[in-house]
């Protein structure tokens, strides 16, 4: 009967140490995209998913190029849409400001925001 107590409290000490561990982890992880607000007049959009965007990653810095990448997202508020979609809805709209994610670490764009909701579909059923 003595062990069990002993069991018990050797359980505790080893989840306290294992605990602290993941605590320690969980403190080094870190964020390494950085959001940018863009005038729409300052970017050059991606032409393709092997392209780039071009845009001043900040007031008075010069134009830099941010490649693209299969993982980069183009969105109209929530609605995650295509790149040409996001070219055709800021399309003359050059007093947007976008929303602009990139890679701090690798340079890469993670993504693009417009302000804007997304255009109906076409083909989409009518609703009566």
């Amino acid at each position: 009967m003595n062990s069990s107590p002993r069991i018990l409290l050797l359980g505790l000490a080893a989840l306290a140490a294992t605990t602290g561990v993941h605590a320690q982890l969980a403190s080094t992880l870190v964020n390494k995209a950085i959001a940018l607000e863009v005038p729409a007049s300052s970017i050059v959009l991606p032409l393709s998913s092997t392209s780039a965007a071009v845009f001043p990653p900040c007031g008075g810095c010069a134009p830099k190029s941010y490649p693209t990448t299969s993982q980069t997202k183009y969105f109209l508020r929530r609605n995650e849409v295509t790149a040409a979609d996001l070219k055709a809805a800021i399309l003359g709209k050059s007093d947007l400001v976008l929303v602009v994610k990139y890679s701090a670490d690798k340079g890469e764009l993670v993504s693009i925001t417009a302000p804007l909701d997304a255009a109906p579909r076409l083909n989409a059923p009518a609703r009566r």
